[in-house]
């Protein structure tokens, strides 16, 4: 009993209840602004300025409501008991619980309660019924219940919904549009008329049949108007429906995920009607000009996938189809022969459907793998017959790297409001290669690698020691290309696969892979372990970016390097305003507050670190040896003005060339872009990688974004050792390196090394050990004119290099170097050139390997 005063004398709703009835201040559309005050759409209602009357309801809606929702309205006084104690029992025993609100207390919670489920909360409800009873006639209840009723959406009141659902005013809905709203009144999401047409149907059938049942309407009326209902819903579904569709939008795919925002932070505004401004995070020019360069990349991807699928359906009609018709012929297996369609779109339909199963079933058959893995590949067994080719989707998100505010997003194609999914933030696709730098952040913290620390990078196979070949992982570099003795520096560069490979293997095999994936995780912003093990595998592929992640999770992290270690959260709102101009939500404020209260928790990485990786991902655009430095220098020769930025950057493409991403970063911000498909296993064409898709425009959108920004260069924290090393060792020099083999390298502090190189001291003896056999040779083969170096070797020497060691003019360190350069195909010399006209030479001009 003290409970329940306690809990009724904190409902502070009398007064509201008393004034329920008065008249309302007019419906006002929100805006949203960018961050310069630009408006990018306006959420406007569909209600009329004044609220409607009972009688301006159709009756049949009425009743309808009341027969379906709560047949004994006009003889409760808010609560019903018997559907209490129904609802009670069916959950005790297990069986479906039945509706035990009234309309009193469906409004009650409507107007003054959050919807969440406790006892506390249905005292309240029911306390609040009763008072609603006391104060209000029926009539007057249900003009309430009617006017503020929620159909999803945003959309309250039936007048709003008749307007948003089936544009027209609820005196002038049908039997069967009246049924579909009681319907949405159940549950506007499971029920939604636009994403769950199927659910919403066969509900709507129910309502029309207990409307009918008791009288509402005839059977005559229930199938013609049903049946005109779903005819008239076919035509119509893809035009507009109400002003959320009809509405201006510069930004859709960010102004929805602002209204996400708005709805579930402030559940009891209404966006549409109480005429916010919500001053937002974009960035609009920013935000036109990826929208511009995603959708020409998008069209060109398209007209590639779509050649592409064709010349596969082309390959399957003229390389297998006699040879199954062969099989069917030989073995009477009637039913698996098909007949060579000569219509192209009909013929992909027909493959898709009758002929691509029959070729897999006959390759299991007779174990052609390749052929069912390929056309399974080429194809979508899944797709309907009305599109039969995918789209290809993108996504292109950029943050700030200091704030975590979110200045462009661009979430797919063409922004669907019948679906509103966003790939910038809820898509989660493999990131391929644009994954690594994630280690290579563990590696550097493990103290086992440096960024000078050479690894050897050919044909390498893990066994795990397991004498099962089938246990064994063979990873291959992109391309099937080595290069044989590389600096760690140069393997991320280079976005070598075998030297990521041996990296993640060394520094994970100790913990189950446990430290790097955390590492990856943490940069994510990836908090829940149960996560973390489903959406990354425990296996030296996931180094390669096999895991899932999304575009602004990937932003996110490279964020994070940008910001020398400080992660960000990403965000778009600044502040709310109500109509009177008085801030009601500031989400940019409190963040501020938490990114100062808890900045040593949010220095996930050292600030030394974060430059290390920077320093390194800066040379893919301005090292002559990284993917992103020629396309560069090709705007610039032709006339375009790239202004005085440093730009950091990872490209990423997975098997099969079905993502293509391009992750990178400006001192100020991160953009983070993917172009793939909703599902796996379709290709967006032969070479079409991340470098290819994304990176022009990467360089386009930060070349635009800087114009007028000035110079820019990443801030280099100090606590890191610049130090001149040996790149066959990564060691101090010694005497016997020669100076083309040294370099300076930076170091986190406890990793710089304090030995010296002892790798050129044994290449010395050896070479040693080679002139004298040299010269041995040379005295008992002088007279022949080719001979082997020494037993064993593949260094040939002629008649002239003899000659001209005899007379002085060659040594035989020359020609060892010479010769082994021919003969050995992966001993290629990092390149030590750097551009001298960068914005800030003498952070790279030492650092070439």
């Amino acid at each position: 009993a003290i409970s329940l005063g306690i809990t009724l004398s904190n409902l502070n709703n009398m007064e509201k209840i008393d004034n329920l009835l008065e008249t309302k201040r007019p419906s006002l559309p929100s805006v949203l602004l960018d961050k310069y005050g630009e408006v990018i759409t306006r959420f406007y209602s569909d209600e009329k300025r004044d609220l409607i009357t009972l009688d301006m309801i159709p009756e049949y809606l009425v009743k309808g409501l009341i027969v379906w929702e709560d047949e004994s309205f006009y003889h409760h006084h808010g609560f019903n008991p018997l559907a209490i104690f129904r609802a009670g029992v069916n959950n005790l025993i297990g069986m479906p619980v039945s509706g035990a609100s009234t309309l009193t207390q469906q409004l009650a919670t409507t107007l003054f309660l959050k919807k969440e489920r406790s006892i506390v909360r249905k005292i309240k409800e029911l306390f609040i019924a009763i008072q609603l009873e006391k104060k209000y006639t029926k009539n007057e209840i249900l003009t309430l219940y009617l006017n503020h009723v929620p159909f999803g959406y945003g959309t309250n009141g039936v007048q709003a919904a008749a307007k948003f659902y089936f544009d027209k005013d609820v005196k002038d809905l049908t039997p069967a549009e009246s049924a579909s709203l009681i319907t949405l009144i159940s549950n506007p999401t499971f029920y939604s008329l636009i994403k769950f047409p199927k659910n919403h149907r066969t509900k709507q059938r129910e309502v029309l049949k207990k409307m009918t049942k008791v009288g509402v309407i005839t059977n005559t009326e229930f199938e013609s108007t049903f049946n005109d209902f779903w005819l008239k819903w076919q035509a119509t579904s893809n035009s507009a429906r109400g002003a959320f569709y009809n509405r201006e939008d510069q930004a859709p795919f960010f102004s929805n995920w602002v209204l996400n925002e708005v709805e579930k932070e402030l559940p009891n505004v209404n966006i549409f009607r109480d005429g916010l401004v919500i001053r937002s995070t974009l960035d609009l020019k920013a935000n036109k000009l990826a929208e511009s360069l995603m959708k020409d990349i998008l069209d060109k991807q398209q007209k590639i996938f779509e050649v592409e699928q064709v010349k596969n359906y082309n390959i399957i009609q003229n390389n297998y189809i006699d040879t199954i018709n062969l099989i069917a012929d030989t073995f009477s297996l009637s039913s698996i022969k098909v007949d060579r369609n000569k219509n192209t779109k009909r013929g992909l339909t027909e493959y898709n459907k009758d002929i691509n199963p029959i070729i897999n079933l006959t390759s299991q058959i007779f174990g052609l793998t390749m052929v069912e893995t390929a056309t399974d590949i080429m194809f979508d067994k899944s797709a309907s017959k009305q599109n039969l080719l995918a789209q290809v989707q993108g996504a292109f998100v950029v943050v700030e790297n200091e704030t975590g505010q979110i200045v462009t997003m661009i979430g797919g194609k063409n922004f669907d409001p019948n679906n509103r999914f966003n790939y910038a933030m809820q898509s989660r696709r493999q990131p391929g290669s644009s994954f690594k730098p994630l280690i290579y952040s563990a590696a550097l913290d493990s103290g086992m690698f440096t960024l000078a620390t050479p690894i050897v990078d050919k044909p390498y196979v893990f066994t795990f020691d397991s004498p099962d070949p089938d246990d064994w992982y063979r990873p291959e570099n992109y391309g099937g290309n080595y290069y044989g003795k590389v600096s760690v520096r140069r393997a991320l560069r280079r976005s070598l696969n075998i030297p990521a490979c041996q990296i993640f293997y060394t520094i994970g095999k100790g913990n189950k892979y446990k430290s790097p994936i955390d590492r990856a995780a943490l940069l994510l912003g990836i908090n829940s372990q149960e996560e973390i093990d489903e959406r990354f595998k425990p296996e030296i592929s996931t180094v390669l970016g096999t895991g899932s992640v999304a575009p602004i999770e990937m932003a996110t992290a490279f964020a994070t390097f940008a910001n020398l270690g400080q992660r960000r959260i990403p965000n778009c709102i600044l502040t709310v305003e109500d109509r009177d101009g008085k801030v009601i939500y500031d989400p940019w404020k409190e963040l501020q507050k938490y990114y100062r209260e808890n900045s040593k928790r949010l220095q996930v990485i050292s600030q030394q670190n974060a430059f290390l990786i920077t320093n390194t991902l800066r040379d893919t655009v301005h090292n002559p040896d990284g993917f992103l430095y020629g396309a560069k220098q090709r705007m610039i020769a032709a006339g375009q003005n790239f202004p005085p930025v440093e730009l950091a950057a990872k490209t990423g493409t997975t098997q099969n060339w079905s993502d293509a991403w391009e992750v990178g970063f400006s001192p100020e911000i991160t953009v983070s872009s993917w172009v793939g498909f909703n599902k796996y296993g379709l290709s967006l064409g032969y070479e079409q990688a991340g470098v290819v898709v994304l990176g022009p425009a990467f360089l386009e959108y930060m070349r635009q974004y800087h114009i007028g920004k000035g110079k820019l260069s990443f801030k280099n924290p100090g606590g890191v050792y610049q130090v001149k090393v040996c790149k066959q060792s990564g060691l101090l020099p010694s005497k016997y390196c020669a100076e083309d083999n040294l370099f300076f390298e930076y170091f986190l502090p406890g990793t710089v090394p304090t030995k010296e190189c002892d790798v050129c001291r044994q290449n010395k003896e050896m070479e040693e050990k080679s002139l004298n056999e040299f010269r041995n040779i040379y005295e008992k083969n002088f007279d022949n004119s080719n001979f082997k170096l020494y037993d064993n070797s593949d260094i040939e020497v002629d008649k002239s290099i003899l000659d001209q060691y005899e007379s002085g003019n060659k040594n035989v360190d020359d020609i060892l170097k010479e010769d082994s350069k021919k003969t050995d195909p992966t001993n290629i010399d990092d390149i030590n050139t750097e551009n001298k006209q960068e914005s800030n030479p003498d952070l790279t001009k030492d650092i070439n390997n």
